[in-house]
């Protein structure tokens, strides 16, 4: 239960009115007070605000928390705990998910986001205390996220975009560098794209696109990078390449796989070509 007497009620009554969650520490570390909007937050994650005022269920024990940068981060990481220690002023953003819902399908939208703020601040009895905020940027955060992914990535194949394929080329290579291996690229150019479009459409044409770029996802390693470099031509980065033979191989899977996609239109001839050499 919260451990509140004659002088803390308004000091509580100033949290309670915030408009955002805010947490009252005392300086020991143990949570002191919950506001309101803390308490629903505490709740929406499965928590027991009463068990962590009363210290038996950590706050964070049942989370997986992370800084901005994907990092993961522990109770001791945090603004609230580095302003018991030090008694300045301290912030961050953290994303927030819970631990017991499996493999996040990423590592920013399958979060909550919140910009953290720390102060300390007097205590009734006199000793001193933390006031810790919350202000949810979850919104923000899963904005920036999607133009991210939109100026990566194709909007027809749902494969990366040339900027993507430029990016992982410039941090595969420093770490081919390091590992004493090499980097293989696979070229795909479709012959007749433009002729086919002509006759039967642009929507046509992106229907067998996203056909490729599903078959090129599919045989793609996870370490590679698939990616559309232009209106019919693709490419694909390997990585972790110890011989040519390995690019050979991966440029003949690609072939293969992507045949079946440019056969399927009837109306007019249609060829993929898939060539593989080391870079």
């Amino acid at each position: 239960m919260e451990r509140a007497g004659a002088g803390d009620a308004a000091q509580q009554g100033v949290l309670d009115a915030f408009p955002i969650a805010a947490e009252l520490w005392s300086g020991d570390g143990r949570l002191h007070h919950l506001n309101p909007l803390a308490r629903e937050l505490f709740t929406a994650y499965g928590l027991d605000p009463d068990a962590a005022l009363d210290g038996s269920d950590g706050p964070f024990d049942h989370l997986e928390v992370v800084d901005q940068f994907g990092h993961p981060l522990l109770p001791g990481d945090l603004p609230t705990a580095a302003c018991l220690a030090d008694g300045e002023l301290h912030a961050g953003t953290i994303g927030v998910r819970a631990g017991t819902r499996g493999t996040p399908v990423s590592p920013v939208l399958d979060r909550r986001w919140f910009h953290l703020r720390a102060a300390a601040v007097p205590l009734p009895d006199g000793s001193q205390g933390v006031v810790a905020t919350s202000l949810e940027v979850t919104r923000q955060y899963h904005l920036e996220e999607e133009l991210r992914r939109t100026a990566l990535h194709d909007p027809v194949t749902g494969l990366g975009n040339l900027r993507l394929l430029t990016l992982r080329h410039q941090q595969s290579q420093a770490a081919a560098e390091r590992a004493g291996t090499l980097l293989g690229l696979v070229a795909v150019d479709v012959d007749g794209f433009g002729a086919l479009t002509d006759r039967l459409g642009g929507e046509v044409g992106d229907r067998l696109l996203a056909r490729l770029g599903q078959r090129l996802a599919i045989v793609t390693r996870t370490a590679d990078t698939a990616a559309r470099t232009g209106p019919n031509t693709f490419a694909v980065l390997c990585t972790e390449v110890t011989e040519a033979d390995d690019v050979r191989a991966a440029a003949a899977r690609i072939t293969e796989a992507v045949a079946g996609a440019v056969d399927e239109p009837a109306d007019g001839p249609l060829d993929a070509a898939a060539d593989g050499p080391l870079d």
